[in-house]
Order: structure tokens, then C-alpha cells, then sequence
């Protein structure tokens, strides 16, 4: 956590610096340095990294930043990305920092805007059957609600962005997922495991139904236990044997289909530990069944 920041704001310039306390300075500095923009409709914006409770810094509707990351915070993160949140509702995001990045980082002007409603259902899986998880956390980025009576949740996240999503209820393992969001309102389930076993499930995007390009790169959403590192997917039924298939992915990746694949019927897939050990079966998900569903 964030315990000591010291922030000097001009009217064009953001200056933050996250004290380090373990850091030695005889060491070689592999820190890194977030330097960029942002730009939002008025307000005072609030600026934080990752899931820290405090804004490392508070300032006005637009400005230029230069925050530096000490490698232990970074270490120590799972969410490596700048958060924007504007007094009037705004938010936005900066692009994540990888573990092994240093020195300094040029962002993307971050562009805040109106946040994007998400709703959806959290199942349990216990013993094959699914039933609504009431009482469950869902974490989207920074973003926290709690599903209802019916397993349904609503929560609202910044538009435009990639962001690490986690659900959990007890006597579950956490369920992880990365959410790909648009400036669209979307649905997406969600379930929870009783077994540390390396599971999990494919899910293609609504909106991503309608893409017609056959060269088109269809991005797949994946949520799986936190066991499961890699996962193997094919539209034709998965023959070969685990431990000599070369196609497994790696779930830090960002999984893929092609639109043209769009049109066969079943997508097979199947995950496996760091160790590419599968302990799960052969999941299927019907391609065709999610098409048909579309009316132009």
C-alpha cells in the first residue's frame, strides 16, 4: 500500500512520487516512471495506482503527470494501471505496467468520460449443477458491488478499457477474469468453484457478434480459477495428447479466434496449471447457438 506520497501540481504539471521506504538507494533503480496526459469534462480529478485506498493525487479537469512506481509497489500489485476519477462522474484508464518493465513509460493521453453500467449473474457450480450466488463479490478494476437475493449484480466502470475482474464468496475459490469494456452497457456471467483444479470458461461478447471481416481477430472472454495458467482452444475437436500440444496459451495472453471461425459450431477448449497438467475435461462452447441469437 501507498504510505507516504508527496504531489506538487503546477498549472500544466503533475509531479507524484510514491515513497519507498524499503528501497535502497545504493541499488540499481528499476523503478518506473508513468509520464502523460489526461483530459476531462471539469471537476477535480482523483489519480490512483492500482487498488491503493488513497489517491496519490487530487488535482483539476486536465494536466500532465510524471509518477514514479517503486519496484516493491509494483512487485506487490496485482493491478498495475492508473486509475482517473473526476468529481463529475468521469472516469479513465492508463495502460498497465508488466512486471518487468523500468525506467520510464510514456501513457496514452488518458481521455475521461461518463462511466459504463455492467450487470450479470454469478453462479455456483457445486457437484455439475449451476445455481444464482447471492452474496458474492464481483471486483472490476477498482469498481466493488455485491450480487443480490438472485445472484445478479450492477456495477459501474470506466468506458474504453481492459481491466482485471475477480469474484469470490466464501467457501469458493476466486474466480478470475479480464473484462474488455467498450462505452457500451454489456452482460456477463460469471461462476464460482468448489475445486482449486484448473477450470474455467469461454465466453464470446455480444457486441462482438455482428464483426463480419473473416480476418478479423475475435478477442475471447475467460474467466478461470486461479490454478489455471494455460488454456488450449481449437474448433475442431481436441485430439492430441496434452503434454505434446504446442498450441496451449498463456492465459496472461489475450486469447483469439478469427470471425471466420465464428461460423463452426463448437469451440472446444480446455485448461491446465503452470505446468500445462490438465486436471479438467474437454469444455465446449456452441459458436453457432451465440450467431443465431443475432437479429440485424
Amino acid at each position: 500500500m501507498l504510505r507516504t506520497l508527496l504531489a506538487v501540481l503546477t498549472l500544466s504539471q503533475l509531479n507524484a512520487c510514491v515513497a519507498d521506504a524499503e528501497r535502497d538507494v545504493k541499488s540499481q533503480n528499476t523503478n518506473v516512471v508513468m509520464v502523460g496526459t489526461f483530459r476531462s469534462n471539469g471537476g477535480s480529478t482523483d489519480i490512483y495506482f492500482g487498488n491503493n485506498e488513497a489517491p496519490i493525487a487530487t488535482t483539476g479537469d486536465r494536466g500532465s503527470y510524471r509518477i514514479e512506481i517503486p519496484r516493491s509497489v509494483i512487485d506487490q500489485s496485482a493491478d498495475r494501471r492508473l486509475y482517473f476519477y473526476s468529481s463529475l462522474g468521469e472516469a479513465g484508464t492508463s495502460a498497465e505496467i508488466k512486471e518487468f518493465e523500468s525506467g520510464e513509460k510514456t501513457i496514452d493521453t488518458v481521455f475521461l468520460a461518463p462511466t459504463v453500467q455492467m450487470q450479470g449473474l454469478v453462479s455456483s457450480l457445486e457437484n455439475g449443477a449451476a445455481t444464482p450466488a447471492s452474496g458474492a463479490t464481483i471486483k472490476v478494476g477498482r469498481a466493488v458491488a455485491q450480487t443480490n437475493d438472485q445472484g445478479r449484480y450492477t456495477i459501474l466502470v470506466p468506458q474504453n478499457s481492459k481491466l482485471p475482474v475477480e469474484v469470490q464468496k466464501k467457501s469458493f475459490v476466486i474466480t478470475r477474469a479480464t473484462w474488455d469494456i467498450s462505452d457500451l452497457a454489456e452482460e456477463r456471467s460469471f461462476t464460482l468453484y468448489t475445486k482449486l483444479d484448473p477450470e474455467g470458461r469461454v465466453a464470446l461478447p455480444v457486441r462482438q457478434r455482428l464483426m463480419k471481416t473473416p480476418d478479423t481477430q475475435v478477442p475471447l472472454y475467460i474467466e478461470s480459477t486461479p490454478s489455471a495458467r494455460f488454456i488450449r482452444i481449437s474448433v475442431t475437436p481436441l485430439t492430441v495428447a496434452p503434454e505434446v500440444d504446442g498450441t496451449w496459451i498463456n492465459l496472461k495472453e489475450s486469447v483469439t479466434i478469427k470471425t471466420s471461425d465464428l461460423s463452426q459450431p463448437i469451440l472446444y477448449y480446455q485448461f491446465a496449471d503452470e505446468d500445462k497438467k490438465v486436471l479438467s475435461s474437454v469444455s465446449t462452447l456452441p459458436l453457432g447457438a451465440e450467431l443465431q441469437t443475432v437479429t440485424e
